[in-house]
């Protein structure tokens, strides 16, 4: 008999009752300072984080209430190990951090029952060396002149401008950063190498890495973004940002396009702006695609990149009370009944209308090059700690966790009930902005736009700052885009097939989290 699973279930529980009796019983109001050393000219604080969840996961890969095969209920974890060594008098900075989370950053499944499956295959609990940390960030930054704000930070860390809707924002990679923080305006030169990072393994190797799609058919490309954050008035700013991802991957391509190609260049160029004047607070965003990239073959036309996509959001600050609104659109590519009745499986435009943050030219970047943006459905989208992926949809890259041919409207309000307990309510609406097309006994058929409903509730309980206990859970309700009747059982062309016999059932995910923070 394999005792394994039983001694990790027995630890993990164990782990749970020993977190539930800290809470209970000893509510201090924080735990002692982590800082592990101090001189007279520096400090070195060390910052661990460990959280354990509980999750239940129900119809999102079918949407079909009498499928089981993706309903599930299990138990993973997720904790990192983070050092950080600053010294004073803005002198140079070290920062080194541990982490073992799961695939594409979700957390680690390490009880499962019944088939923790995803679109991409089914995932297995973790076990042994698959447990243990890998190699997350780490970078130094160091001062350029002793009498300029001017820095340059070098190593594997994170991007991001705006709200995360472009240039990158969700990975780290090794690259290098020359900055400046000032009190009017902040400004950054950014240089990565994407894909560097899943390709020299400092850790473990998963076993479901590869049917996964990850840290395979490594790229040839270079990434560089600069922005400049000017503040206007307090809790106002505006950031103009352009970058540039540039792909020379021959023959390790996953092309959604039939265009073969040697050089891609997907360019992004945006604008974002937070305001606040007095209880209320805002925020807008605009970024398009530009750049291109040349045919290697004369029957085939160049490709030109011109997606583009805008955000906004809005909250007013009543006190316990605060009520919220969201919006984003992004583009998508248009299809044409003739595809379909073609049987085309690659676009044959010479136009990228989807908006983009890595190229349909090269999917394999996606585990390197992804957007940061967090505010998104937890269950149409996949914005939870759970393994869940999200629920199909027309796409270009076939991943429903993107914001591409979306449109999204969101309302909710956040209560806090005390100072440690709060709760979150958001309802969501989901539409395509360009029409999936798939068949119905040999005939092209046009889908609905609309996507369907989403209701989310968080509800957290801190007893002091170092401990939170968290009930995230959410129900998706189908539109009429998932009760089409449709035979292409395979799926066409940008359009996933969910599911055809007219019908369609809700889904949920349901989790609850403790998290033990430093």
């Amino acid at each position: 008999m394999d005792r394994g699973p039983i001694q990790s279930a027995a630890k993990l529980y164990a782990v749970w009752a020993f977190s539930f009796f800290v809470i209970v019983l000893f509510r201090s109001p924080a735990f002692a300072d982590m800082e592990v050393a101090k001189g007279k000219n520096y400090t070195l604080a060390i910052t661990p984080y460990f959280r354990t969840d509980a999750i239940a996961i129900d119809n999102n890969n079918d949407l079909d209430s009498k499928v089981r095969d993706d309903r599930v209920q299990y138990i993973g974890f997720d904790y990192s190990l983070a050092l950080d060594l600053n010294f004073k008098d803005h002198g140079p900075r070290y920062f080194f951090r541990l982490e073992r989370n799961g695939l594409y950053d979700y957390d680690t499944p390490v009880i499962i029952n019944n088939t923790l499956n995803t679109y991409l295959g089914k995932v297995h609990p973790y076990t042994d060396a698959e447990l243990l940390p890998y190699i997350e960030e780490y970078w130094v930054d160091i001062p350029i002149s002793a009498d300029q704000p001017v820095r340059l930070r070098s190593g594997m860390f994170n991007y991001r401008v705006g709200h995360g809707i472009a240039l990158n924002g969700n990975y780290e990679n090794y690259g290098i950063d020359l900055y400046a923080n000032t009190d009017y305006f902040d400004w950054h030169i950014y240089y990565c190498w994407p894909d560097i990072a899943s390709k020299n393994l400092f850790w473990p190797y998963i076993k479901q890495q590869k049917p996964q799609g990850i840290n395979y058919f490594h790229s040839k490309s270079y990434f560089w973004a600069t922005d400049m954050l000017m503040k206007l008035w307090e809790g106002s700013s505006i950031q103009p940002y352009v970058g540039m991802l540039l792909d020379y991957s021959v023959g390790k391509r996953l092309n959604f396009f039939q265009t073969p190609v040697r050089r891609d260049s997907l360019g992004t160029v945006g604008i974002s702006w937070d305001f606040t004047l007095g209880k209320f607070s805002g925020s807008l965003e605009w970024a398009r695609n530009f750049g291109g990239a040349n045919s290697t073959d004369q029957d085939f036309p160049d490709v030109e990149h011109r997606g583009w996509a805008a955000y906004a959001d809005a909250l007013y600050d009543a006190g316990k009370l605060t009520p919220y609104t969201r919006f984003i659109y992004a583009s998508g590519n248009k299809l044409t009944t003739d595809m379909i009745a073609n049987g085309d499986s690659l676009y044959t435009s010479g136009k990228n209308n989807a908006f983009s943050v890595y190229s349909p030219l090269n999917a394999n970047l996606a585990g390197s090059i992804y957007p940061g943006i967090q505010t998104l459905p937890l269950v149409a989208m996949g914005n939870g700690y759970g393994m869940n992926y999200g629920v199909p949809r027309p796409t270009t890259f076939n991943d429903p966790g993107i914001i591409e041919n979306l449109i999204l409207v969101n309302a909710g309000f956040s209560y806090d009930f005390t100072d440690k307990c709060s709760a979150t309510i958001e309802w969501w609406y989901l539409a395509s902005a360009q029409n999936g097309i798939g068949l119905y006994n040999g005939v092209p058929k046009v889908i609905s736009p609309e996507l369907g409903h989403e209701v989310d509730i968080d509800i957290t309980y801190s007893p002091n700052s170092n401990i939170m206990l968290e009930l995230y859970s959410g129900i998706f309700f189908p539109g009429a885009a998932y009760r089409e009747e449709r035979t292409d059982r395979a799926g066409s062309l940008f359009t996933p097939f969910v599911r055809g016999d007219g019908k369609a059932d809700t889904a949920y995910q349901v989790e609850i989290s403790l998290a033990f923070i430093f």
